[in-house]
């Protein structure tokens, strides 16, 4: 499967079709689709190849998609496959885990590339474990990378915490019922970031914890605050 895909992306190039000369007149390549089968199989040289062609296309072609480095997407991908890659788990988590890791890499108060924060010690417990370094993400945590390193965020850019205890001011959590709450926690200095744009709505205190609802899998609610916490009813 792996040569398939080297195989398939080399003879993209060998036609024209994926390089910095690429013609309006053909139809692109699908090389995010390229790029997410070579991150669940393994494939390095292949998914090189598909962003290093994507990224040309894009230079090429003016387009406004961001260009995206194939060991950023892979190894963000592990990251939240690593850290929340329960397959009942919501889309809206998996984006929180790998937003913080995102927004440390912006963030002046941790180091600037991807790579650097996730392996800064101390951080991440087990990131430098053999478990870690031989696991292949699933389609849906590469799906959650791509949307982040694409430009898509869900909490306020100085949520840098995660953490299943509260790390000073609460901005989001998620509760369930298997792995408990998860707490997504603002920097002590929010003066040092630019404020940016935020679904759930303001953040609240770690006085004010949060209660389950009596009622269906969803918790909802942080007293009067819009951020919804998610609970699953399916389970392994």
């Amino acid at each position: 499967m792996k040569k398939f895909f080297t195989l398939f992306l080399a003879l993209m190039v060998s036609l024209g079709l994926s390089t910095c000369a690429y013609r309006e007149s053909v139809p692109a390549p699908d090389y995010i689709q390229a790029m997410t089968d070579a991150a669940i199989t393994g494939d390095i040289e292949a998914g090189r190849l598909a962003a290093e062609s994507r990224n040309c296309y894009i230079a090429e072609n003016g387009s406004e998609e961001a260009p995206i480095n194939f060991d950023d997407l892979l190894l963000l991908s592990k990251f939240i496959c690593f850290k929340a890659g329960k397959h009942w788990l919501k889309d809206e988590f998996l984006l929180c885990v790998g937003e913080v890791v995102m927004n440390r890499v912006a963030s002046p108060e941790f180091p600037n590339t991807l790579k650097e924060v996730i392996y800064e010690p101390g951080q991440y417990e087990g990131i430098r474990s053999r478990e870690f370094n031989e696991l292949l993400p699933t389609e849906k945590c590469v799906n959650a990378a791509l949307r982040l390193l694409s430009g898509e965020r869900m909490m306020e850019n100085y949520v840098v915490f995660q953490s299943d205890i509260k790390l000073g001011n609460v901005y989001s959590a998620f509760g369930d019922r298997v792995l408990g709450f998860t707490y997504f926690c603002e920097s002590p200095h929010p003066e040092l970031y630019e404020s940016s744009a935020s679904t759930y709505g303001p953040s609240f205190t770690a006085d004010r914890s949060p209660k389950p609802s009596s009622s269906g899998d969803a918790f909802r609610d942080f007293k009067d605050s819009s951020i919804i916490v998610y609970a699953e009813s399916q389970y392994p």
